[in-house]
Formats: structure tokens, sequence, C-alpha cells
């Protein structure tokens, strides 16, 4: 099973080697491990697992090296640029590693691997994440694993099989998460705004307990302050006829809201102040309306005085002695019902007479 490390020394044990060695030689490296000699001269002398160390007692060795050649999955983890540089990527570079040739890792003395690798991948990360907005991260991801893919090491250090991990900006995150989820949310409740009311309560008590209470005393609540919108429209409408600009506007706003295009205090609810007193007087300028017919057939007639006449002088009868004359004199401009037609029938008196006219 591989093992996983963010990194590791590859150089397991230094040793100074003694001019003779007679008694203790090197030994021969043991597999995964490879034994490096630093000679006095020359190049060092690399012994494989498995080989015999050349002139162990007697060869002109300084010091060895115990290096680890086995092969690990090492982590890179890097902050990198985005399109936008406000907007950095987390960029975690995973890949296996091993020792190449053990010579040079100890003649350069790498104890990290990791960071001996570090200056290469960041180089080609940070290359290719900067073309990439921060809202394109699946692309710069795959974009990214395809650069590395084509770097193996150096002639130390082996690498390969990569697998890259880019995550955005966490705030940016936040909130796209958020937009979505509500955009969801939204999307969702579309069906059941559409279906109607029946939905809504339905969607009401599935997201509650079930208990039918709560949305019953809802539903009286929101009939009650209809009926105290009602009733302050009713109280505006009583007043509107003196009222200022100021109050009538409020006024018409409220009945605006409450009413939209219905007409709850009838046809005439929002009529504009003195509109009423003009439309009374412009009634009573008209003239005699048919009444239609009584229970006998006789038509009926209903007058409306016409404004000429309201300035007439009204004589006040009740206040004026009437004398039998009077009383069997017809008043002036007034009908009497059922004698207009024995009026027109009767003929006419005979004037009488002067006897002394006649004499002459």
């Amino acid at each position: 099973m591989t093992k996983a490390h963010v990194t590791y020394d590859p150089i397991l044990h230094i040793q100074e080697l003694s001019r003779f060695r007679v008694v203790n030689p090197p030994a021969s490296p043991r597999i995964g491990t490879a034994l490096v000699l630093e000679a006095c001269t020359g190049m060092p002398v690399v012994v494989w697992p498995g080989q015999r160390v050349p002139q162990a007692r007697l060869g002109n060795y300084l010091r060895s090296y115990l290096v680890n050649i086995e092969h690990y999955a090492l982590r890179l983890g890097e902050t990198v640029p985005s399109k936008d540089p406000a907007f950095p990527f987390r960029c975690v570079v995973t890949f296996h590693c091993g020792v190449n040739d053990p010579g040079v890792v100890a003649h350069r003395g790498i104890r990290d691997v990791t960071a001996a690798m570090r200056l290469p991948l960041v180089r080609i990360v940070r290359g290719v994440a900067r073309g990439f907005d921060i809202h394109h991260l699946n692309d710069a991801e795959v974009a990214i694993d395809r650069a590395l893919r084509g770097y193996h090491g150096d002639e130390a250090i082996r690498v390969d099989d990569y697998l890259v991990e880019l995550f955005g900006h966490a705030e940016y995150n936040s909130v796209t998460r958020n937009l979505r989820l509500d955009d969801r949310r939204r999307t969702a409740m579309v069906p059941v705004i559409a279906d109607g009311d029946p939905a809504l309560r339905a969607e009401y008590l599935a997201n509650g307990d079930g208990n039918p209470g709560d949305l019953i005393q809802l539903d009286a609540q929101s009939s009650l302050a209809r009926s105290d919108q009602a009733l302050a429209a009713m109280r505006i409408q009583a007043g509107m006829d003196n009222e200022d600009f100021d109050t009538h506007q409020a006024r018409h706003h409220l009945l605006g809201q409450v009413l939209g295009d219905r007409d709850l205090l009838g046809k005439r609810a929002l009529e504009q102040p003195g509109a009423r007193r003009q439309r009374i007087a412009g009634e009573l300028e008209g003239g005699v309306v048919d009444g239609g017919t009584d229970g006998n057939g006789r038509r009926q007639s209903r007058v409306r005085w016409k404004a000429d006449r309201i300035d007439e002088p009204v004589r006040d009868e009740a206040a004026q002695p009437r004398t039998d004359h009077d009383a069997a004199r017809p008043q002036a401009g007034r009908v009497q019902e059922g004698h207009a037609s024995d009026s027109a029938a009767r003929p006419a008196r005979a004037t009488r007479r002067d006897p002394d006219a006649d004499e002459g």
C-alpha cells in the first residue's frame, strides 16, 4: 500500500567512515534503500540493494549516505492567482515521487522532496491558472492537470501520476452557493403559486407539523385586518365632501389600496370633493319625469323643480286666513285631481244684464 505523505526526507542516515574499516565495514543496503559512498576524489559510488560494497574495508571513502528510494504520494498546496487577482485559487497537487539518482540526492543534500519539487510545479500551475476566472474552476483544473502531465521531475527526483484539486475563493463560493439555493427554492415554489391558494395552504401544513389551528388563526387575523381596512375606508368616505387636498390624496390612496378596481361603497365612492353636490344640483335642474301609472291605470307624474323657480316668492298659505270664497276657488298653479275634466266641460256663466241700460 502506498504511503501518503506531505513530504519526506530521502536521506535516512549519514555516517562518517574511518580510513581502515577492518572490523565494521559498511554493509550492503536493504531493499528500498541505496548506499552512497563519498570518495576522497572522483564521483560518489552508488550501491543498490543486493550489490556488494566495493572495497568495503580499505576503500578511500569519507562518509556514507543511506538514501530512501521507495515511492511516496506527496501533496503540495499553494495559492495561485486567477484571472482576477482579487479571487485567487487554492490549488492542491498530489503526485507520486521517488528518488531517481541517489548520488545526485546526496550531492545536492536534498532533505525535503516536496520543497525540492515546489518551484517547477508551482511555476506550471500559476502559468495556467492565471488564464481562468474564478467561476471557471473546473476548466482551470483540467488545464492544470494536462500541463503537469508533461513534467516528470529531474535527474535527482522522479515525479508522475498527478492529481489536481482546485478550490475557489471561500467568500465567493459561499455567496454563489446561497444564490443558487435561493434560486432553487424560488423555482420549486413556482408550481405552488400557480396552483393557487389551496396549494399554498397545503405547502404551509406540509412544512409545519400538520396542525391546521395556526392556519385557521392566520385566516381569522387576515379577515379582521380586511374588515378594519374597509371600516377605515368608510370613515374616510363619510367625511370626504369637506376635506382639504392632502386629506383627499390620502383618502384616495387608501381607497385604491383597499378597493382596487372594485367599488365597495358604490360607484360614487371615489368621487372628487364637491362632485356629489354638483351631481345633486344637476338633478334638480331637470324637468318633469314620467312616474308610470298607479293601480287604477292613471298616469302619475313626479315633478322636479327647476332652478329658475327657486327665486319665486313662496306664499305661506298657513299664515294667511282663508275664506269660504278662497276655499271654493282653485289654487294657482295647481290642478285638483279628479276635477280637471269637469271644469273644462262646464258651460260659461251668463252675464247679468243692467235694466237701466236696456231702457236707454
